[in-house]
């Protein structure tokens, strides 16, 4: 197992390709489908997966991302025992996303009510844990992961951009993560649209990375396989063991 893999969180507003971006990981890969429907215009070969029925579908060549609809919390533990295991095809997992997430566990703790002080955090230690164990995924024993991506969307609080949670999650998915990025559109002078993504803080946008230097402060039309080949250098390895990890 080497070093060659990125946790990333990827936060903007509706809209500007952040789904997009979380189907350029490597393949086979696998996406977390929470917001259920967000997936249906990601190019390229799909397989669905029932993790409450099935087990992971094989990389048998015909799809290169596996979309796992999530409707409940179950449905995400099962996932990542899944994962654990390292029973599974995947080299990357993508979160689309934690905002929504965050959301059924708060509606599966409240039950409909108010949430009490203790529900909050409860619904803190959870999120968290689950941010931890996956984005640790990355350094599996046997089947560690090359790119792990968590979605949310952005709000402006106290003058920044900041990933949309609720609570002290917001400011401590940072620090769990190599990077985190803020995803935008802007027109170039024809009139294209362009797709941006902000990895430095320019203290407006909660931005910022550990990666030595190796990517600019904002990555044009941004990929996550070019930005591990960026940080590390194109893969050269090609047979599924040396794959892993480059």
């Amino acid at each position: 197992m080497s070093d060659r893999y990125i946790t990333l969180v990827v936060h903007g507003e509706s809209k500007v390709g952040k789904t997009w971006l979380g189907a350029t990981t490597p393949p086979p890969r696998l996406i977390l489908d929470v917001e259920a429907g967000g997936m249906r215009f990601v190019p390229g070969a799909t397989v669905k997966w029932n993790p409450l029925a099935d087990p992971p579908p094989d990389a048998d060549g015909t799809w290169e991302t596996c979309q796992a609809t999530i409707t409940d919390i179950r449905a995400l533990d099962m996932v990542f025992q899944w994962l654990n295991s390292g029973q599974h095809p995947f080299r990357s997992v993508t979160v689309d996303s934690l905002m929504e997430v965050q959301s059924r566990m708060k509606r599966e703790l409240a039950d409909g009510g108010v949430m009490s002080e203790r529900e909050w955090g409860i619904l803190l230690t959870h999120l968290e844990d689950l941010v931890v164990k996956i984005r640790d995924l990355s350094e599996h024993p046997t089947r560690p992961i090359d790119a792990v991506v968590f979605i949310t969307g952005t709000r402006m609080k106290d003058g920044r951009f900041r990933p949309l949670l609720q609570g002290q999650i917001a400011n401590l998915l940072p620090y769990k993560v190599d990077a985190i990025g803020f995803m935008f559109t802007t027109l170039d002078e024809s009139g294209n649209v362009r797709r941006g993504l902000m990895l430095d803080d320019d203290g407006t946008h909660v931005a910022g990375n550990r990666l030595g230097g190796r990517v600019p402060a904002v990555v044009w039309e941004p990929s996550v396989t070019g930005l591990l080949d960026q940080i590390f250098g194109p893969e050269t390895t090609t047979t599924e063991g040396d794959a892993q990890h480059g």
